[in-house]
């Protein structure tokens, strides 16, 4: 499978797990945020986190599912494409210099 069509087949992941992980993003925050700082953190606010934070956490676990299922890790992928770009950018770039 490659990872266009993981990314098509398990694309509706994502809002699954937005719903799915909210709880436990909250969790998360609570447990590593309540002793961090010298003043309470009201229910509000954690929840205001929360609402910020699950959507990424969502994108996170869907990378992990893709990179698991097609043994491909898409940030690398992702990284390999924008070089490969970038270098021929540069050598049109170039050429288009040497040619004139």
């Amino acid at each position: 499978m490659s990872l266009n069509q993981a990314k098509q087949f398990y694309g509706f992941l994502e809002d699954v797990f937005v719903e799915k992980l909210g709880k436990r993003v909250e969790t998360t925050l609570r447990e590593r945020l309540s002793s961090a700082f010298d003043f309470p953190i009201s229910d509000q606010n954690f929840a205001q986190m929360r609402d910020v934070l699950k959507r990424d956490t969502a994108k996170a676990e869907l990378t992990q599912v893709i990179n698991f299922m097609t043994g491909i890790d898409s940030q690398l992928q992702s990284f390999i494409y924008l070089f490969i770009y970038f270098v021929y950018f540069k050598e049109e770039k170039l050429k288009s210099k040497i040619n004139k």
